[in-house]
C-alpha cells in the first residue's frame, strides 16, 4: 500500500492479497479499484488467484518463460480456458507430457 502514496503510473503487484483475511482482501482489491478509477493507473498483477483477478483485471496473459504465452481478455478467458484434473489409478503414463 506504500507504493500507492508514491502515484505510480504503473504498478506491479506480486500476489498483493495472498495472506489476508476477507476483509482486508476486499479493502485492498478496492483501494487498487479507486485508485485505477480516479487515477487511471496501469496495474501488473502476478497471482495465481482467480477469483482475485476477476474482480480487478480486465485483460489477463500468462508469461511463461519471460514471454507472453497468452494474452485475453477475463471473460473469453474463462469461456475458452477449462481446468482438467485426471486421477490415474497406477503410475502417471510415459507418454503423457505436462
Amino acid at each position: 500500500m506504500l507504493n500507492l502514496s508514491t502515484m505510480p503510473e504503473i504498478l506491479v503487484l506480486d500476489e498483493p492479497t495472498s495472506g489476508l483475511d476477507p476483509i482486508i482482501k476486499k479493502k485492498v482489491i478496492n483501494i487498487i479499484l479507486d485508485d485505477v478509477a480516479e487515477r487511471g493507473t496501469t496495474v501488473f498483477i502476478s497471482s495465481h488467484h482467480l477469483s482475485d483477478l476477476e474482480r480487478i483485471c480486465d485483460t489477463v496473459a500468462f508469461i511463461n518463460g519471460g514471454k507472453i504465452d497468452y494474452i485475453n481478455n477475463i471473460e473469453d478467458m474463462k469461456n475458452s480456458i477449462k481446468k482438467l484434473q485426471v486421477v490415474f489409478k497406477d503410475a502417471l503414463p510415459e507418454d503423457i507430457v505436462y
